[in-house]
C-alpha cells in the first residue's frame, strides 16, 4: 500500500544520507584503503547495536520465545543493511575498486541483497536483525585500515575472537536451535537452514585461513 511505499522510501532516504555524509565527512584525499572501511564500519556499528538487543533476548527467552516479525524497527535495520551493500558496491567500484574484492566485495553483496528482501518478504526482519550480530567482527576488521599500527596485534585478537563466537558458534548455535525448533513443532522458519549453512562454511574456512596467516 501507499502507506508502507512512502515508509520504505523515507527509510531508504534516512540510511542512504547517513552512509554517504559519514563517507564524505571522513573521507582522506588519497587513501583508498581507509576511505573503503568508512560506510563499512557505520553499517556495523548501526546493525550490530541494534542485533545486541536481539542477541540479548534469544539467549535470555530462546528460540521458542523469540519474535522473528517485522516491526518498524527492524524493518529499517534490514533496509539499512541493504541499503549499506548497494551503497558499497556503486561507490567502491568508483573509488575504491582495488578494495573491492570477488568474494568479499562483488559476490558477498550481491549474494546478500536478494537474501535479505527474501527475507523481508516472509515478514522476518526480527531474524535478520538477529543474525546481524555477526557485524560485530567487522568493526575490529575496519579499525585495523584506522587505528595506529600499535594496536593492530590487540585489534587482530579481538577480531579473531568475535569472528569465532558470532560466525561461527551462534551461527552453529543459532542452526541447532532451528533444527530443534522444526523437529517439535513444525516451524516455518527452516529456510533460514539454506541461509545459514552456507554462511557457517563460508565463515569456518576464513576462519581457518585467518588462523592459518596468524601462526
Amino acid at each position: 500500500n501507499k502507506t508502507y511505499s512512502y515508509s520504505m522510501i523515507l527509510q531508504i532516504l534516512i540510511s542512504s544520507s547517513c552512509l554517504i555524509s559519514s563517507y564524505i565527512f571522513f573521507y582522506k584525499k588519497n587513501n583508498s584503503v581507509f576511505n573503503s572501511r568508512i560506510m563499512s564500519i557505520t553499517n556495523s556499528i548501526i546493525t550490530s547495536l541494534s542485533a545486541s538487543v536481539s542477541f540479548f533476548y534469544y539467549k535470555k527467552n530462546g528460540i521458542n520465545n523469540f519474535n522473528c516479525n517485522s516491526n518498524i524497527y527492524t524493518d529499517f535495520i534490514s533496509l539499512f543493511f541493504i541499503t549499506y551493500l548497494f551503497l558499497d558496491l556503486i561507490v567502491g567500484t568508483l573509488f575504491y575498486y582495488k578494495q573491492m574484492t570477488i568474494l568479499s566485495g562483488y559476490i558477498h553483496h550481491s549474494l546478500f541483497i536478494p537474501i535479505v528482501l527474501y527475507i523481508r518478504n516472509q515478514n522476518h526482519c526480527g531474524c535478520i536483525n538477529l543474525i546481524l550480530i555477526i557485524e560485530i567482527p567487522t568493526i575490529f576488521l575496519c579499525m585495523k585500515s584506522i587505528c595506529k599500527v600499535i594496536y593492530k596485534d590487540t585489534i587482530n585478537l579481538f577480531f579473531g575472537l568475535f569472528f569465532l563466537i558470532f560466525r561461527i558458534l551462534f551461527n552453529l548455535a543459532l542452526i541447532f536451535d532451528i533444527v530443534y525448533y522444526y523437529i517439535e513443532n513444525d516451524s516455518k522458519f527452516n529456510y533460514f537452514l539454506y541461509i545459514l549453512f552456507p554462511m557457517l562454511c563460508i565463515h569456518s574456512y576464513w576462519f581457518r585461513l585467518l588462523y592459518i596467516k596468524s601462526t
